[in-house]
């Protein structure tokens, strides 16, 4: 198993990805299997009333269905002239002995999301995507892979984001929202901070159940969220 750590600048919010990589066997010869966590930092909400003032919209859906997992291009990066080494070059010399990150291109030239498909049941702000409508959240993570010409698989990606596990169709979550200007799409507001999974008993769970914000909300019941949400929006 071979281990790195790569940092990452993803639209303000540094990231670390751990990769793991191992060859495995399928039925008529042997894939590359890569898993990759993705560490992200950014924000850390407080309160109900810090989150939902950093959100555009706060719903309560139930997701429809997962799309295909694709890859997200990094930023092509600028370059950089810098004087001459003074050590003879033996610094370059030994950075390009290092080895490729493990797992192909698929891990070194971007990241993997997956688009969800949510139903509102419930605008809980009053000012997002209204109840009935169907609306496309996005995810870091997913699973990728890649076949040679012959249609025999090379190599699978597996890849998520910490404390924000991907949604499960079928499953109802409030979600605190902000959205891509450039595609539209919506993504939670912190990821794994801005949703709460709704338990069969009406309660929340925190999916990022390690924040101060999931202690105060884990196991109360669903409408006591949304009260503290349409109290900040009044």
């Amino acid at each position: 198993m071979i281990s790195r750590r790569l940092l990452l600048g993803l639209g303000g919010v540094a990231a670390v990805l751990v990769i793991g990589g191992a060859a495995l066997a399928s039925g008529i010869g042997t894939y590359q299997r890569s898993e990759v966590e993705y560490m992200t930092d950014g924000p850390v909400y407080q309160d109900v009333a810090e989150l939902t003032r950093a959100s555009r919209a706060v719903s309560h859906v139930r997701v429809l269905s997962a799309g295909q997992s694709y890859l997200v291009p990094f930023d092509k990066s600028a370059p950089v002239v810098s004087p001459a080494p003074s050590d003879g070059g033996q610094k370059d010399k030994a950075r390009d002995q290092t080895p490729p990150v493990p797992g192909g291109p698929e891990l070194s030239n971007g990241v993997v999301k997956t688009d969800f498909t949510v139903e509102v049941l419930d605008d809980v702000t009053g000012r997002g995507p209204q109840k009935g409508q169907r609306i496309v959240v996005s995810q870091l993570g997913g699973t990728v892979s890649s076949k040679r010409p012959d249609g025999v698989t090379e190599q699978v990606v597996v890849a998520n984001a910490e404390h924000d596990a991907l949604m499960q169709v079928g499953a109802q979550e409030i979600v605190f929202l902000s959205q891509d200007p450039a595609t539209g799409k919506f993504f939670t507001t912190g990821g794994g901070l801005g949703r709460f999974a709704v338990q069969p008993n009406g309660t929340v769970i925190a999916v990022d159940g390690e924040s101060p914000l999931a202690r105060a909300q884990n196991g109360k019941p669903m409408g006591t969220l949304k009260s503290a949400v349409q109290a900040v929006s009044k």
